[in-house]
């Protein structure tokens, strides 16, 4: 019996360095896997255009609340690769504008592709180098800038240096 019990107990002490070994071979590709996060956002406001200085209620031109929705998906994985892409609804006339009247939802309702980019950064962002259609990397939201309305076509190369908390580059 003391010979069977040796034997279970190496038997068992086996298994769980097997068990161990695998453990870390499934945290290891869970590492390597991109980090995938979704997003979006959905903004009304209501606008009132007049051609006229004097604003009376027949001079008004166009008088509608607007909606916006956007849906994106950011990834990073291992090596500092990114990528990320994002659509937004627009005018089915003018896909430069994001707010579709409420009441146009379902006749004049356009989606189009907002950002795609993949970029590098290498070492903890003290380097980022980026292709695509993105947002604007130089700008930081403020009462005139805001909510990334700006996207840029291209890439760019950006090199942080000195304190990290100053935002030198």
């Amino acid at each position: 019996l003391q010979s069977e019990v040796k034997k279970l107990s190496k038997d068992q002490q086996d298994l769980q360095k097997d068990l161990d070994e695998t453990k870390d071979q499934i945290d290891m590709v869970k590492d390597m896997l991109p980090k995938i996060h979704v997003h979006g956002d959905v903004t009304a406001r209501h606008e009132v255009k007049t051609k006229k200085i004097s604003i009376t209620s027949k001079d008004l031109d166009q008088n509608a609340p607007q909606v916006r929705m956007r849906l994106g998906i950011m990834g990073e994985s291992m090596g500092g690769f990114t990528f990320g892409t994002r659509i937004s609804t627009s005018s089915a006339n003018d896909i430069t504008n994001h707010f579709v009247s409420v009441g146009n939802l379902g006749t004049k309702l356009g989606i189009n592709l907002d950002k795609a980019w993949v970029g590098l950064r290498p070492w903890d962002e003290a380097l980022d180098l980026t292709v695509g259609r993105h947002g604007n990397p130089f700008v930081k939201t403020t009462e005139l800038v805001w909510d990334e309305d700006l996207t840029f076509d291209g890439s760019y190369l950006k090199l942080r240096f000195g304190d990290m908390n100053n935002n030198l580059s």
